[in-house]
């Protein structure tokens, strides 16, 4: 009996969001099953999953009140579904490696102990670099108004099939993304909710009036 090829999980962590993809190794790698959870730690979570076979592909809600809530939930049904005798590496992304780590790196001890000297910031506990502070907790005032400009761009250029050459696509687009990064929520409330709110509503105008 052949015996079954190995399988690797890689993870992005982001502020309210995991995604993940499972990959076959075999004589190439071929990605078998990708999706995440998003909006953890807010109402509305879901987890999302597609298949190549389509055979699990789901999206559903959950509750998701946290990190660990919404990892425990992700890696239980990965388990379950990949078997975990299978599954023989894992990977994650890393924003900033230094000046010696920009390609796909085995973590050990010393790289560890190396990125540390680097950075004295560096760490491995909690979910980031603000530790426990949560990036979303607390942030109605700009994850509201962002999930608003998002949908409004789903329904007003996306669904629409505007041209991607468009001007007022692009400006759209980006005014979106600038309003979606997760840096006006590190510093708690102040100039920063501010500008990540005003970026949401000038983003809903665009996509009001310009579509």
């Amino acid at each position: 009996m052949k015996p079954a090829n190995s399988r690797i999980l890689t993870i992005n962590g982001g502020s309210s969001s995991i995604k993940f993809a499972v990959f076959e190794a075999g004589a190439s790698l071929q990605r078998i099953l990708h999706g995440g959870i998003e909006r953890i730690g807010l109402p509305g979570a879901t987890f999302r999953v597609k298949d190549s076979s389509s055979r699990d592909s789901f999206s559903r809600p959950m509750t998701a009140s946290g990190y660990p809530a919404a990892v425990t939930t992700l890696m239980e049904w990965i388990s379950d579904r990949t078997k975990r005798g299978r599954l023989t590496a894992v990977g994650h992304r890393v924003v900033h490696g230094g000046p010696h780590y920009s390609q796909p790196t085995r973590i050990t001890n010393a790289v560890i102990e190396e990125l540390r000297v680097q950075d004295g910031r560096f760490h491995m506990e909690g979910g980031s670099w603000t530790s426990d502070m949560s990036w979303v907790r607390g942030y109605d005032q700009v994850l509201i108004p962002m999930e608003k400009a998002s949908s409004l761009f789903h329904e007003r250029a996306l669904s629409q099939g505007v041209h991607t050459d468009e001007a007022r696509y692009r400006n759209a687009l980006f005014h979106l993304l600038t309003a979606e990064t997760s840096c006006y929520r590190y510093w708690g409330q102040g100039i920063w909710t501010d500008y990540g709110s005003e970026l949401s509503r000038r983003t809903s105008d665009i996509l009001t009036h310009e579509f």
